[in-house]
């Protein structure tokens, strides 16, 4: 959260490197990269967003030397085990499925394809509208490589919208989510319910959902069925909400940034 305020507050040198420390500490941050290439490229441009990544890789070579120096192999293969098994047990949010279609090989390959699915999805069809769709400033990026791809100023809150459904998406396509992982985005679901166009009463109903869900031990059917589909419900109003936030700038981005309401 620390270096996603730096980002908000344009310290960007300072944001990279908090992110890579995060990184080291928990793999788990990388559900925010996606987010982040985007607003480095709207923001800084090419060049300069090449640039802050190393920063931010530099960060995380650097903490993990001391086990790659001891341990190269095993680090890394314990560090990108994607093929690693979850206990069933202890799952969240896949109770309802089957314990052998859980553990198997499919199952965790469709997550992989509905994350990646649903990243495109919103990359393409929802965080560039402002900006005259992804292609656009794809082309803009590459056109001026030292130049901002953003034609329209990137606040704070479209900067956190961004961040915070990014990290949703990821924890919707979960291979298996433990109850310890509910402190790792509990503080971001308001502002993420509020990014959508539900009545209120609904809102406050899909938070109350996810609450009871992370409350029920062990899991059941029913609170793996209402936590996924509270975050499907999340990530569907979010993408026909406010994707990009809920203000929008009228002026250039700085301290004293003057902004409108998008209803």
């Amino acid at each position: 959260m620390g270096a996603i305020h730096a980002f908000q507050k344009r310290r960007w040198t300072i944001g990279c490197i908090l992110f890579g420390l995060a990184i080291s500490v928990k793999m788990n941050v990388l559900l925010y990269m996606p987010a982040l290439c985007l607003t480095l490229l709207l923001t800084n441009g090419l060049i300069l967003s090449a640039f802050y990544l190393s920063l931010t890789f530099s960060t995380v070579l650097i903490t993990s030397l001391p086990f790659l120096e001891s341990y190269p192999r095993e680090y890394l293969v314990c560090a990108f085990d994607l093929g690693r098994q979850f206990l069933y047990k202890w799952t969240v949010n896949w109770r309802f499925v089957p314990e052998p279609t859980f553990l198997s090989a499919p199952f965790a390959r469709g997550l992989l394809l509905c994350h990646v699915a649903l990243l495109g999805l919103f990359g393409f069809g929802a965080w560039c509208k402002k900006q005259g769709g992804a292609l656009a400033v794809l082309e803009r990026a590459l056109q001026n490589p030292i130049k901002e791809a953003a034609i329209s100023s990137v606040t704070q809150d479209y900067i956190a919208t961004v961040f915070f459904t990014a990290n949703l998406i990821g924890i919707l396509c979960a291979r298996s989510l433990h109850y310890q992982f509910y402190s790792w985005y509990a503080t971001q679901l308001p502002l993420v319910a509020w990014r959508t166009k539900y009545p209120i009463v609904l809102r406050v109903a899909i938070l109350v959902a996810i609450e009871y869900a992370w409350n029920t031990y062990p899991s059941t059917g029913l609170s793996s069925g209402l936590l996924l589909g509270a975050h499907v419900l999340l990530v569907l109003g979010v993408f026909f909400g406010y994707p990009e936030g809920r203000n929008t700038a009228i002026v250039r981005w700085d301290d004293e940034i003057e902004v409108e309401k998008m209803d």
